[in-house]
Parts: C-alpha cells; structure tokens; sequence
C-alpha cells in the first residue's frame, strides 16, 4: 500500500483506521448529550442517537446492528421475558402473561410506544423509586425515558431491562451471542474459548461421522453476462443464478435456483445476493423434520457466516463454520445438465440431484467425496481435457438420471489417476516447480484447495543436493577433453558431479527443431485478423491444405517465406483465389528473410497471376513492420508483373497454441518511401525514418476447403539455405518443378550435418569394437548371389540372399570362412 499514489482523502482515511476502535471502546463516554452540543441524529433501523459527527464510530455501529438485528434483538429479549414470567407465574402472582402485537418499527420508533407484554395480577404490586439503578449513567438514561414531555413514549411506572454483554450469554440468546460477537469483532478482542475450527486438509474427514452436514456455495448466486453496447460502454445483465447446498455423507444435492427476477429493481446486488442465499438455507433448514435438519453448515466463502448467523437464529444448535479448502463446487454450473436447467428456469425453484450416482453401492461417502472434489477440480483446471478423459470413447455414456459417466471401479481408478496428473501438471506449470518434488500431504492439499506454498527452488536445489549425496557411492568417472590456448589437448578424468550443469537456449539447434514438431498442433487453431479491414480492395481466399502444409514445414523463430500466384473467378473479378505458393531458395532470421532478386519462372504459372507473398514470424506484430514494406517495394520494383493493387503481403505469426494471419496491402505513400528507403539503404542517414502507420492498409481475406491449392519448389536444390547460407547469392539462378516442401529440418536441407557424423570418434581410443563388413559378389549363371560377411573378433556372420527367393542366416566360426570360400571356388 505504501508504494502507491494515494490522495490527501485516501491518506486520512487510513489514519483514521485505528481511531474506529477508539471511538467505539469509549463511545459510552463520547457519544453523550453533555459532551456534544448539536442536534441528535437517529442511525437507521436502531434507537441509537448520535448527539456529534463521529463518522468512524457511525460506520461501527452500522456494521454492527446491520441487517435489522436491533429489531431481532428487542423481539428476542421480549420473548425471553415472557418465557421467564410464564415460569414465575405463581411466585410473581400473575395471572396471566400476554404478549402483544406490535408494529415492526415499533423498537426504533421513538416518538410512540405501547406496551409489549401484558401482566394480569390477582394482587397490586407495591411501586417505589427505582433503587436497583446504581449507576449514574444507567439512572440519567432511566430519566430520560421517565421525564421526557415532547412525546407520549414516558410511562410514571415500568422497568428498565440492563443486559451485560460481558457475561456468558453464548447460544441462550442468539440475537445477543450474535450482538456480542460483532462487537468482540470490532473492538478486535479475541477470547480464550475454544472457538469451532474451519474446515481444514487435516479435518474434513470428521465431515463423514454420523451427524448430518451441509455444505452451502452461494458462488453462483448472483451471476451477470457483459456486452458492449452501441456506444461501447460494457453493461452487465443478470442471468440466472443458483445456491449449491450439499450433503457430503449422503451426496445430496439441492439446487435452489434464482431467478433473474429476485434483482429487479435492488441495489447493491453482490451484498444483497449473500443474505438471500442466507434466506433460502434457513427456509430449507425449515422444511425436514428435527431429525434430518443439519447439525453443521460449512460455507465456502467467509462472507456468509454473518448472514447465515441471524437467519439461523431459532436453530441455536447448528454450527455454523467457514472452510479453509478452496472447493471447487462453483464448477457445477460448467456441468450441461445443471447449466441448461438454471439457465432454462423461468421462475424460482428448488431442485435435488445425487452428485455421487450410484457410487455409494461400492465405495464409501469418503471415497466418493474425494472423487467428487478430483472431478470439479480437473474440470476447473482444464474443462475441455477433463471431460475428454472422463469419456475417453463412444462406448462411454452416461445414464439419463445420473450426472457423470457410468464407468465401472477399475475404468474409476484409472480416471481418478489421470485426473490427479492433470490437476498436478497445472499446478506444477503455474507455480514453476516439478510435481516429481511433491509429497503426498501437498498433493492432497492441491486437490482439495488448501493453500500451501510450492516448493521453492532453493528447496529443490536442497533436494538435489541431498540425492547427490545418497548417490556419492555410485559415482561414474568423466572423461572430458579441452584445448589450451597453445592448441596442445588436455585430457582429464574427474568423478565429481560438480560443475557438470547444461543450458540450452531456446534458439539451441536440438529444442527448435523439437518445437518444430509440434507445429501441426496449431493448424487447429488458426485465426484471421479482420480489424480495420478496407472492404473496397480486393478479397483474398486461401485454401487450407497449402496454409496448413505452409505452416508445418516452417520453424517458429526463423521466417520462412512463399510467392503467392492465383485467379479471379470468372463471375467476381474482386475476389482473388490463391492457388498456389512457390518457395524460393531462401534463408532467414527473426526478423526478416532473404530471396533471391529473380522470381519463378514455370508453365504453369503463366495461367496464374502473382498475388504478393507471405512469410512466417515469431511473435504478432500490431503494425507491417518495416522491413517487409522495403522488401515488397523492391519486388514490384523488379518485376513488372507484379501489380501494386493486387499483391499483398502476408504474416502468420506464431501465438501460444495457434497461428494468426494478418493481409496488406502497401498504399501510393508507402510505396513511395519503400522506394526511397531502398535508395538510402547502406547510407548513414536512417533507412527507416519517417515510417507511418499511413504506408499500408489491412485487407480482407477468408478462409476455404472449396479448392486446394498446389506447391512449387525448386528443381536442384533445397529451398531451405539456413543450413548452408554461403551457397544462397541474392542474383543466383533456379528453376521450380511441381512438388511438396520438405519440413525445415529435413536431411535434404543440411548435408553438411550428416557428413560430420562420419567424421565422429574418428580416432577415439575408448571406442568400441566395430563391425567390418565386406560383401561379395559373385555371378552364376540365372542367378546373382550376394554374400555379405560380418566379421568381428569371434565370429562371423554369413548371409546369402537370392533375388526372388527366401533368405537364410547362419552364424559360423571365424575358422569356417576358408572352407567356406574354397567350396565356392570349387
């Protein structure tokens, strides 16, 4: 908070915090008529008067007596008074005791009063002054009520009632439990009684004893969707909501549906959602017989104990207690079926399901439970792979009264263990650590929503330390070689495990051509940028086979580029179809790729008209970058061919999981300084000076499977020069021929890789023994017999093989070869 830029208003506001439990410690004192002299003020809904502007003791006392509880406090306190009396009946001499019917407002309104209970003696009782008044202040406040002209409220006879909160009132009276406790709680005093503890991974298994208990989620109460509308403000609407109460011991569900009615015309409505979830609990703790109401009630979220606290008050006997556990039971509404029930409803209601099926009739309500919390927290994490791994095939159905998929106990365990992986493998890729560094207590911990801090790298590297040193008595010697500045070889063998740590950069040969394999992942994921698109230019389509083959013979950090020729349909000259991509001999880097100066030359290209060309790069840009509007400059310079209207340049970048494509066209003013940048490239002024969003424009293109498109490549040589850039000259010559890319790395693209193998451990003294092979051949008349002899130091193998015919191999000693070939020569 310190680090941030806070007004004058905000600044006094945060001194005043610790004034609030000042003021209300001492309010007794403060908030008196012979300390301030102003006019008195009424807070709402409570017979308190502010006689001075206290703002901070004002927002205490609001908080305290919020949601009507100095109403619930006066019908509570005269209830217990007639209980009392009612026993007292003979000892008091009364004859009867009756309690009246008030108005609601009647404990705040002041200025009016009547009477709320009624005593009918068989005697008078004897009056006199009031002598159990003891304190000087409790006496002036007796007196204020007894002397007081301006109202008809006095009576010259009554009892004042003085309540102590200080004594143990606890559970007898739970309006005043609940009025002591939001006073402890802002006055900041904390007892020493032992205080019912939340719901932690160490106790939840005390939620499956025998006594009956409630989970209540109100996540999903008050829900909204957000649209933007015509002026572009976003606006937020209701949709239906629910409030998940749950049995874990029995699996029972009860879905209280809200109705986007219940909003209509609140305010506050995050505030108001809590106490209408604390409404309709109490409702529904009303409605089963003694015997099956809850004994506890476990929330979610700390923000309802207040409120399920005074709806709960004429059930003093159930416990009500927050949880620790982040569960994940706000994921039910990502579930279909209970989606489209809540979203489907057209009033209120109340709906029971069994979250658990049938599972109850081969685990237990433990198992099940922990099931249950497994499945939420996959579909949390990842809602797409978990529902795939829950129905991994057709055969997988789910019953029509049942929730999940019926899967039978071993097809269970294998989900559950799954399900844990994937939970884990999220886990581990948010918090930067290894889930194999896990123990069991945090896996469960993980699962069940405990908060628990990721192992650390520092203990990590303890860990490693640790193994390093268990292993110390299996340790392998390592042979390294180095040369020293004089070129002389050192040799030297160590069996230390230090200083034996590898890094490899994302730009490492090994890991681009790994990711390189992944890039057919992305064809399911394309997406076309179609924002500040001119509609008056051309429509370009591109078919998805040459796109996606286009894609995964590409690299992600090295740009590849492709020409694009195409046609017009015969019945709308604004449409243009690429029909096919030719890629050039060509070597790039992040930022920019290099062809050669002549364009293709091909028959069948001449019935196709070049439509500009497209390249590959690693991040999405938000603008043409300048290096490609020089480059696209300098073909239209080159080639007459080319039209400026009609070729485009192309960019598919690279984004996480997916590939986004992005058409321009460069305008008159780009082309201009496209122009004049080539002129002053290797000068000292700066090529790319003056360059201005102006220069291009963004144009529509689509995508199709209506008609594919076909491939060019060069016919004698590779198309990829990454690998062997001092062949590549910008003037060279090539012809192209009809055929599929090779992927960027295949064999064909790096010879010179493949030669420096044969040239490995060429002289190696720790190398194994080779196999020599040498093959025969001899010519018989009908048939050509080829003999291949393997010969190591033990023995030989010798396999003849006729062409047509089966093949036999037979292993013979070393000794045996002479014979062998004299009975040949024979």
């Amino acid at each position: 908070m310190k680090y941030k830029k806070l007004t004058n208003a905000q600044r006094s506001g945060l001194n005043q915090i610790p004034n609030c439990r000042f003021t209300l410690w001492w309010s007794p004192t403060i908030n008196r008529a012979n300390v301030y002299v102003s006019f008195q003020v009424q807070l709402d809904l409570t017979g308190i008067f502010m006689h001075g502007k206290i703002p901070t003791l004002k927002i205490s006392l609001i908080q305290i007596f919020c949601a009507h509880l100095w109403q619930k406090i006066h019908e509570s306190v005269v209830m217990d008074l007639c209980q009392v009396l009612d026993q007292e009946l003979d000892a008091l001499e009364i004859e009867t005791v009756q309690k009246e019917t008030i108005h609601p407002r009647k404990s705040y309104k002041m200025n009016s009063s009547c009477a709320d209970i009624l005593l009918f003696f068989a005697h008078k009782w004897q009056m006199s002054k009031p002598s159990l008044v003891a304190e000087p202040k409790d006496e002036a406040k007796f007196m204020d009520y007894t002397t007081d002209n301006m109202s008809i409220y006095p009576s010259p006879t009554g009892v004042m009632i003085g309540i102590d909160l200080a004594y143990k009132i606890m559970k007898s009276n739970p309006a005043l439990y609940v009025l002591r406790e939001r006073i402890r709680k802002g006055l900041q005093l904390y007892s020493s009684e032992p205080t019912e503890p939340f719901l932690s991974s160490q106790n939840y298994g005390e939620l499956f004893s025998n006594q009956i208990k409630w989970f209540v989620d109100d996540t999903n109460v008050y829900r909204v969707t957000m649209h933007k509308t015509f002026d572009g403000n976003l606006v937020t609407k209701p949709i239906n909501g629910a409030i998940f109460m749950f049995n874990p011991g029995t699996g029972q569900l009860f879905l209280k549906v809200i109705h986007t009615s219940v909003w209509a015309g609140q305010k506050r409505l995050g505030q108001l959602a809590k106490w209408k979830t604390a409404e309709e609990v109490a409702a529904l703790v009303h409605s089963p017989p003694v015997e099956e109401q809850p004994k506890h009630i476990i929330v979610t979220r700390k923000g309802m104990l207040d409120p399920l606290e005074v709806h709960l008050l004429d059930f003093p006997n159930i416990i009500i207690k927050g949880s620790e556990l982040q569960l994940p039971f706000q994921v039910c509404l990502k579930i279909k079926k209970l989606n489209d029930l809540v979203l489907k409803a057209t009033e209120p209601q109340m709906v029971l399901f069994n979250v658990y099926d049938d599972w109850l009739k081969s685990v237990s309500s433990y198992t099940a439970f922990s099931r249950l919390i497994l499945i939420l927290r996959a579909l949390h994490v990842n809602r797409d792979k978990a529902s795939i791994l829950l129905k991994p095939d057709r055969t997988v159905v789910s019953e029509p009264h049942h929730i999940w998929p019926s899967l039978s106990d071993e097809q269970w365990m294998k989900a559950e263990r799954v399900l844990t992986d994937l939970i884990l493998s999220d886990y581990g890729k948010k918090n930067n650590v290894s889930t194999s560094a896990l123990t069991q207590s945090e896996i469960r911990d993980i699962i069940l929503g405990a908060e628990i801090t990721p192992p650390s790298q520092q203990r990590q590297e303890i860990a490693e330390i640790e193994k390093q040193a268990r292993e110390a008595s299996h340790l392998t010697a390592l042979t390294t070689r180095t040369t020293n500045v004089h070129g002389d070889e050192l040799i030297s063998t160590t069996t230390s495990q230090h200083e034996q740590a590898s890094f490899r950069s994302k730009t490492d040969l090994c890991v681009r051509a790994v990711s390189a394999t992944n890039l057919h992942l992305r064809v399911n994921h394309i997406y076309v940028s179609s924002e500040d698109t001119k509609e008056t230019s051309y429509t370009y389509i591109m078919p998805m086979n040459i796109l996606k083959k286009f894609i995964c013979v590409s690299v992600l950090r090295t740009q590849v580029a492709g020409y694009l020729y195409g046609i017009s349909p015969p019945d709308n000259t604004q449409v243009k179809e690429i029909r096919c991509i030719v890629m050039p001999p060509q070597w790039g880097t992040h930022q920019q790729v290099h062809l050669p100066s002549t364009l293709p030359e091909h028959d069948f290209l001449n019935c196709l008209e070049p439509l500009g060309w497209m390249h590959t790069q690693p991040n999405e840009q938000p603008q043409l970058s300048p290096e490609d509007l020089t480059a696209h400059t300098n073909m239209l310079e080159n080639s007459k061919q080319w039209d400026r209207e009609k070729c485009i340049i192309m960019t598919c970048a690279f984004t996480p999981g997916s590939c986004s494509l992005t058409v321009y066209k460069v305008t008159p003013s780009g082309y201009e300084w496209g122009c004049c940048s080539n002129k002053n490239t290797g000068r000292n002024s700066n090529p790319l000076g003056g360059y201005l969003p102006t220069h291009y424009q963004k144009v529509q293109m689509l995508l199709g499977d209506r008609f594919l498109g076909f491939y060019m490549i060069p016919d004698n040589c590779s198309w990829n020069f990454n690998f062997m850039g001092v062949r590549h000259a910008r003037d060279m010559k090539y012809g192209v021929k009809l055929g599929p890319p090779k992927e960027y790395y295949h064999e064909e693209h790096r010879p010179t890789h493949f030669m420096e193998f044969s040239e490995l451990d060429k002289d190696d003294p720790l190398e194994l023994d080779r196999e020599d092979s040498y093959t025969v051949f001899f010519v018989f008349p009908g048939n050509f017999l080829m003999i291949t002899l393997y010969c190591s130091e033990s023995e030989s193998s010798v396999f003849p093989s006729y062409f047509g015919d089966c093949s036999r191999a037979c292993h013979v000693p070393l000794n045996a070869i002479s014979s062998f070939f004299l009975f040949l020569i024979c």
